[in-house]
């Protein structure tokens, strides 16, 4: 199966990610189907995937409450953290949910305009054209929160979040380094050439 054929990179492996599309009513009645069909899956899958890391990204924001949460607990999966597509702000989720029970946390920054930002970046994807200078400190604070509770934390960045996913990282850096230096320089927004 497939995580045979990944075992050779599985130590560079962050998580293997179980990612949904949006599941209207004709291919998913609601939260509890999703729950029972996911949970025979996983029970099916728990010998092949033993020892993986595995996490579950939704695209219906609906599916987000208590039970979904506690059943990944249960089943020992951790829960993807998605920016974009029909998704609340990570930090909304987090601060309602709390950080996942299962290690590593993931988080997406996928942004929310994919075309709008393709036909403004020209897909040049080398400078920043939606920043995001508001949200991007509390999504900073939301990881520090995570590792700070002991989990392995991976942050995907793409490039439809701002523009270019390389400039996008960078800020992340910046914000991370005021914070360990009690600065905020979370606000800086640059364009450039992409590395």
């Amino acid at each position: 199966g497939f995580l045979e054929r990944i075992e050779p990179i599985r130590h560079l492996t962050g998580s293997v990610m179980l990612q949904f599309e949006y599941l209207n009513r004709q291919k998913m009645s609601g939260p509890g189907e999703l729950i029972d069909r996911l949970g025979a899956f996983l029970e099916a899958a728990s010998s092949a995937a033993a020892g993986w890391p595995l996490a579950v990204e939704l695209r219906n924001p609906n599916y987000l409450g208590r039970r979904w949460f506690d059943f990944l607990a249960a089943s020992r999966v951790s829960h993807v953290y998605c920016h974009g597509y029909y998704m609340p702000p990570v930090p909304e989720v987090y601060d309602r949910f709390g950080p996942p029970a299962v290690s590593p946390a993931v988080v997406r920054l996928m942004g929310t305009d994919r075309a709008g930002i393709e036909q403004e970046t020209g897909e040049a994807w080398d400078r920043v054209v939606d920043p995001k200078d508001g949200e991007l400190p509390r999504i900073v604070t939301m990881v520090e929160d995570m590792i700070r509770a002991g989990l392995d934390v991976y942050v995907n960045v793409n490039n439809h979040y701002e523009g270019s996913a390389p400039l996008t990282i960078e800020k992340i850096e910046r914000i991370l380094d005021g914070h360990r230096t009690g600065k905020s320089r979370g606000g800086e927004s640059r364009g450039g050439e992409a590395g």
